[in-house]
């Protein structure tokens, strides 16, 4: 079990001399702190300290992760857990099999007794249908006992539409009537969810305000979904749910009047490629004037759709797919609140320039970018941008010339380990121009590019209002790009940056050539860098060569080796500052 401590904003003199202490490592413990407090008889004095800080953390805790693996037989330690954990309001239980499921129950005599309980989030790891039915034991006694309980969240591996577990966990959920905040999430690469059974749901009606229902592998064009159980769930604020070509009912949406934040996901990935919503979905939608938020994801545009969003003037936040310009802009622009557009863009850059050229949306804040290119013209007072694909120089130089209020740039398909966000067959000299043109963002602090050359790297290096930079060299072509570790080096330019993360799955790192990058990058407070498994050891010997020759290394500095990127990293921490010895840690 495990207790997640409540973070507090501000800093004191105690976290700044904890934060300091952490830097330190064993050796440094070993060697210089610890002999000092014995020659002062106070190892006593700071074994007590450490354990009323323990003690200060658990009482302050607001979460705690629980798992069927770690409080079988343990009784008397979970009886211990109201009194160490008083202001716990969350709780998060782990299942791995059927009979697991069942050992929930053996926690409920503890669960009771945290006064603070509010959230119950249960974890099915389990791939057997048969679960279903002790999932909807552990839902009901959770709602028998746990009178305090108003948000619920069920994770699970299959759908209950299978076999004899069909109607078991819905309608426990269903019997759950105080709860104002549901989520059941399926994990499975094809989850069977049939949007009937939310009929069950009905008796929450009173109560419930958020249904979350996600099925990442949910393939529409497979699925004959009836949305008609909507029409009891008048008192929804948010709703989440998979979205499937051709369904019947979806109009009943429209009784969810009170409706804030709506999210409808199509097939993962089709984008503009998705099943539409058609005449009398959108006439349902147009009715839900309250909406601030909607997502549509892997729905793409139309005409009716265009029309339907004008008649929700508090939108704020917008995400659809298939945009173009001409059609979308002046139906956006007659949308007051709206901040933040998320999408798909279909038109060709210049296609894009001619639309925007006679309308800006001014009150954009945020922008998420795929597909061909944005109209950055008509957006001149966003903040953010995040780019999903490979751009061409031209757009790039579109947006440094009209959004000068952009305070980050972020890539958003950068995790991919081939992807730059230059496409690469463009000239150099296009790409290095483009590059460059951001310096003339002077409000621009955080970036994230992935590069294709050393030559896009200086170019960089006039981007001087830079405070924290992501840079990311891919792996596609290795043997025909230009990057290189003495190329980074030309990061040192960058007199405002303070934070640097390098992320290397293109580069083989050796001592010499690391040691020489870190010459450069004295004056940076915070450097990571991210390698390939078995690239670690190239950094360290860099590290330990620079130490040797007394070139100062930025004092947090880590060493990251990515498994499966960008899944798993296991970091390394080093503080030449207080000896310079190496903390391996996950």
């Amino acid at each position: 079990m495990e207790g997640c401590c409540r973070r507090t904003a501000g800093s004191s003199a105690p976290s700044q001399l904890l934060a300091a202490l952490a830097q330190g490592n064993d050796a440094v413990w070993v060697q210089h702190l610890l002999p000092k407090l014995k020659a002062h008889n106070s190892l006593g004095s700071v074994a007590l300290s450490c354990k009323q800080l323990r003690a200060l953390c658990l009482s302050n805790a607001n979460a705690l992760r629980l798992s069927s693996s770690n409080t079988q037989q343990q009784h008397e330690l979970l009886q211990q857990l109201p009194a160490r954990f008083p202001a716990c309001s969350t709780v998060q239980y782990t299942a791995v099999d059927g009979p697991a499921i069942g050992h929930f129950a053996d926690l409920l005599p503890a669960l009771v007794r945290l006064p603070q309980l509010s959230q119950l989030k249960l974890k099915l790891t389990t791939q057997a249908a048969s679960a279903a039915i002790p999932a909807a034991y552990a839902v009901d006694t959770a709602r028998l006992q746990l009178s305090g309980v108003t948000s619920l969240s069920l994770t699970a591996h299959r759908a209950w539409a299978e076999a004899d577990g069909a109607g078991y966990a819905w309608r426990a959920l269903g019997r759950f009537t105080q709860l104002q905040a549901l989520t059941v999430a399926f994990t499975t690469q094809s989850p069977e969810f049939q949007a009937t059974q939310l009929s069950a749901l009905s008796t929450l009606s009173g109560n419930l305000r958020s249904l979350r229902i996600t099925c990442p592998g949910f393939k529409a064009e497979e699925q004959q979904q009836d949305y008609n159980a909507l029409s009891s769930l008048s008192s929804l604020t948010q709703l989440v749910l998979p979205y499937a070509a051709g369904a019947t009912g979806v109009p009943a949406i429209s009784s969810c009047s009170s409706l804030l934040r709506l999210s409808l996901s199509g097939p993962a990935g089709r984008r503009s490629a998705g099943p539409t919503l058609g005449v009398a979905e959108c006439a349902a939608l147009e009715l839900l004037t309250q909406l601030t938020y909607l997502r549509l994801t892997s729905i793409p545009c139309n005409q009716t759709l265009l029309s339907a969003l004008q008649r929700l003037q508090q939108l704020q936040v917008l995400q659809v797919d298939g945009l173009k310009a001409a059609d979308a802009l002046p139906a956006l622009a007659r949308l007051p609140q709206l901040k933040s557009i998320a999408g798909e863009w279909q038109e060709s850059a210049g296609a894009a320039a001619a639309a925007g050229t006679t309308l800006q949306l001014t009150a954009v804040r945020y922008l998420e970018v795929a597909g061909t290119c944005a109209p950055f013209q008509t957006f001149p007072g966003v903040k953010t941008v995040l780019l999903f694909n490979t751009c061409q120089p031209g757009d790039l130089t579109a947006l440094s010339q009209h959004c000068k209020q952009l305070q980050l740039l972020g890539m958003g398909h950068t995790w991919r380990m081939e992807a730059s966000t230059l496409a690469p067959a463009a000239p150099v000299a296009q790409r290095t121009a483009a590059v460059a043109s951001l310096a003339a963002l002077r409000h621009l602090r955080s970036l994230f590019l992935s590069v294709n050359c050393d030559a896009e790297i200086s170019a960089l290096a006039a981007a001087s209002q830079l405070r924290q930079l992501t840079l990311f060299v891919p792996t596609t072509d290795r043997t025909t790009r230009g990057c290189s570790t003495i190329g980074l080096a030309a990061l040192g330019l960058l007199r405002s940056l303070r934070q640097l993360t390098l992320q290397l799955p293109g580069l083989v790192l050796t001592a010499e050539p690391v040691c020489g990058l870190m010459s450069s990058m004295q004056r940076f407070e915070s450097v990571e860098v991210c390698v390939v498994p078995g690239q670690e050891e190239g950094v360290d010997a860099g590290l330990e060569l620079a130490l040797e020759r007394h070139i100062r290394v930025p004092a947090a500095f880590k060493v990251a080796s990515n498994k499966n990127w960008p899944r798993f990293i296991h970091r390394r921490s080093i503080n030449p500052g207080l000896g310079g010895g190496i903390l391996v840690g996950n």
